[in-house]
């Protein structure tokens, strides 16, 4: 008979030296668990449970969150899944943790997916100093209730379906910082209007402050669970974001106007095409049908044109070719001459992103094998005019552009690798207006 997870938990627990046993705080039989376990201790006994149950899983730490990736889920029968839920809220209260990822109990054993990705952060993080001034930012429809109750945690569900917080910095400066990021984030004009709360800690009795794991880089940011009566409040200050929109406009603009390393990297596309690709066409069947549904259509990020699906695979082998440069016959001739052979099967097995793109990410697979497209990218570089500062080639053929942050849960590794072949190396440039490509083919295969 399998053991339950307290079972694992307490016996290992008991086989530790004394020392071990600072987990917990001395008021924890009291107050209840105040103190997350370690990560490590954390995935240690959830690798454990997850044994128990014959699922084939990965688990990896992108910064303080703990990514889960289950591959075989559907060999769970219903009660199996209710038994695992009920492991994992066990495991959960007992370590300090929370699922960003929440699944009511209906949902988690009627779920029908052989993927199923969590991702797990600590409850309490580490305990901080309290600063003598703290700030909120908060929007200008509840500058009334803050003014009449303080502040109250709720959890917004912006980011993470975490337990009640409260976020603060300790200066004005990293409040604004937030305040863009909320706008950035939720991109709706209702949160360009804003308010930042300014608090006298030392009328706060007995306030537990955390350092949040999960901040805006280079900001001091905080959160609490505690509420935050009005009399503690110095001042309430009204912001706009108007400005900031005017500068992200034109940043926007004006960035499309530049060649950036990510129109290389990610294949990106501006609104007036200005060079030339070379490229490898693959036959694949049922490209479409097999292959790009695995990418839910809820994800994929269309919100300008070029994006979404990518409808003919294809690995990219130069880009940023300079068209006024290339005579195309004896660019065709060069590169047919040069006994170069790419005529070969290629294996697709390795799906993993690009996160270089504020707005989105790119899915797609990596080449491996293919030292022959490593020698022709150094070849064209040789012998014609580019504009590319980066030397390094990474080949890969991109299935979708997908929504900022929902790239990580396609990353996996095949267990067959998909068979693929060239159909035919093509140039592709700018027509005289910019405003379209046109394809022209250097070698077909048979």
């Amino acid at each position: 008979m399998h053991k339950s997870l307290y079972e694992h938990i307490w016996i290992d627990i008991l086989q530790r030296n004394i020392d071990d046993l600072y987990y917990f705080d001395d008021n924890l039989l009291n107050e209840g668990l105040i103190k997350s376990w370690s990560n490590e201790n954390f995935i240690k006994f959830l690798k454990k449970q997850l044994i128990l149950f014959n699922l084939d899983f990965f688990i990896e730490i992108d910064t303080e969150t703990i990514i889960l990736r289950i591959n075989n889920f559907n060999i769970l029968q219903k009660r199996q899944k209710r038994k695992l839920y009920e492991e994992l809220n066990k495991l959960l209260n007992l370590t300090g943790y929370y699922v960003s990822t929440k699944y009511d109990l209906v949902k988690f054993i009627n779920l029908e997916t052989d993927i199923l990705i969590l991702e797990f952060n600590m409850k309490f993080n580490s305990e901080s100093g309290i600063p003598p001034i703290l700030y909120h930012v908060s929007y200008n429809k509840y500058l009334h209730k803050i003014e009449e109750n303080g502040l109250i945690p709720k959890s917004k569900k912006l980011l993470d379906d975490h337990p009640e917080r409260i976020y603060f910095s300790d200066n004005i400066k990293d409040a604004i910082k937030f305040a863009k990021s909320k706008y950035l984030l939720l991109k709706n004009d209702e949160y360009s209007e804003f308010i930042i709360v300014e608090i006298n800690t030392k009328k706060l009795n007995k306030i537990k402050l955390y350092n949040d794991p999960l901040k805006i880089p280079n900001t001091n940011m905080y959160y609490t669970h505690d509420n935050i009566p009005p009399y503690s409040i110095i001042d309430i200050k009204e912001y706009s974001l108007n400005e900031y929109k005017r500068y992200l406009k034109i940043k926007k603009i004006n960035e499309m106007k530049i060649l950036k390393f990510n129109d290389f990297l990610n294949e990106k596309k501006n609104f007036k095409y200005e060079y030339g690709c070379l490229m490898l066409d693959f036959k694949v069947s049922n490209w479409k049908k097999d292959i790009l549904s695995i990418i839910d259509e809820d994800d994929i990020y269309d919100e300008e044109e070029d994006y979404g699906y990518e409808d003919k695979p294809h690995v990219t082998v130069l880009y940023g070719l300079i068209p006024d440069k290339i005579d195309i016959k004896k660019f065709k001739e060069k590169i047919n001459d040069s006994e170069i052979d790419i005529n070969k099967e290629y294996e697709l097995k390795k799906i993993y992103i690009f996160e270089n793109s504020d707005d989105y990410d790119v899915v797609k697979f990596d080449l491996e094998d293919c030292e022959e497209l490593h020698e022709l990218n150094e070849f064209v570089r040789d012998n014609f005019k580019y504009e590319n500062d980066y030397p390094d080639y990474e080949p890969h053929v991109t299935l979708a552009y997908v929504k900022k942050g929902k790239g990580k849960k396609y990353v996996q590794k095949l267990e067959e690798a998909i068979i693929v072949e060239p159909k035919k190396l093509v140039y592709s440039d700018p027509d005289e207006d910019g405003e379209k490509t046109v394809r022209r083919t250097i070698t077909e295969f048979e």
